[in-house]
């Protein structure tokens, strides 16, 4: 499949895990993998379910589950911004500081 292979590699299928509340997506955890990368691409709750620490069970429910899938994965990254209060809870749960990177953006100009 073209989309699973890019210039960063050959990826495997991403492991996605969905947090639902009746019939309702509240939340939702998406992990890449490639060869030699695990990279947790996004964790993401409905604003109104969050602060009850929903974030925390769907990361450490997806990371076990992913473990369980390969139980030969030792490593898992992900990008956050030093700003970013989410890595207050990236730490609590074991996440190290890989480097200092900087986030770049592109924004369009607006011509007037």
């Amino acid at each position: 499949m073209k989309f699973l292979e890019g210039s960063f590699g050959t990826h495997k299928p991403f492991y996605s895990w969905v947090l639902r509340k009746n019939d309702w997506n509240i939340g939702a955890c998406l992990l890449r993998i490639n060869d030699e990368t695990r990279f947790l691409m996004h964790i993401i709750i409905d604003p109104e379910f969050r602060r009850r620490g929903l974030v925390r069970a769907l990361l450490c429910h997806s990371l076990y589950s992913l473990l369980r899938v390969n139980p030969s994965i030792n490593k898992v990254e992900l990008a956050v911004t030093m700003l970013n209060p989410a890595r207050l809870l990236y730490e609590s749960l074991g996440f190290k500081i890989l480097n200092d990177s900087s986030t770049y953006v592109w924004e369009k100009k607006v011509v007037e």
